[in-house]
């Protein structure tokens, strides 16, 4: 989206400083529907990357719903996990972040990778603010 926005404002400027350009009014008009379009693209993308980041949280919901009794936070995982238990949850966790390389590990210990990381995640404490939702640090 950044990359879009970027190259959107170059061709809004370079538009505004060629020779033969249209007449201003129709080139702001251009540009309000290339910011609309841009806006729209962004709400999209971040819709679906809610529903890959959080989708799990639906599946242990559902899990939550099969069971008549309540569950200990263990026999839930267990549930859920299909027998593996909390670790493996945790680690399937992990292994994503690592796996899009937001974190590593060394020596047991697990870290974020450099500045993006940590911007990242901002980012995402930002987002569940924004939507009211409380995120346990």
């Amino acid at each position: 989206m950044g990359t879009a926005a970027t190259l959107w404002v170059i061709m809004i400027v370079w538009l505004l400083t060629g020779a033969e350009t249209r007449a201003y009014q129709d080139l702001m008009f251009d540009a309000t529907a290339g910011a609309a379009i841009l806006l729209t693209a962004g709400i999209v993308v971040y819709s679906i990357w809610a529903l890959a980041s959080f989708g799990f949280t639906v599946l242990m919901l559902i899990c939550l719903d099969k069971i008549v009794e309540p569950l200990s936070l263990e026999t839930w995982a267990n549930s859920y996990g299909q027998g593996h238990g909390m670790r493996a949850f945790t680690q399937d966790r992990i292994a994503v972040l690592i796996g899009i390389g937001l974190a590593d590990e060394r020596d047991g210990k697990l870290r974020l990778i450099g500045g993006f990381a940590a911007r990242f995640a901002a980012f995402v404490l930002f987002v569940a603010h924004v939507f009211a939702v409380a995120i346990e640090k």
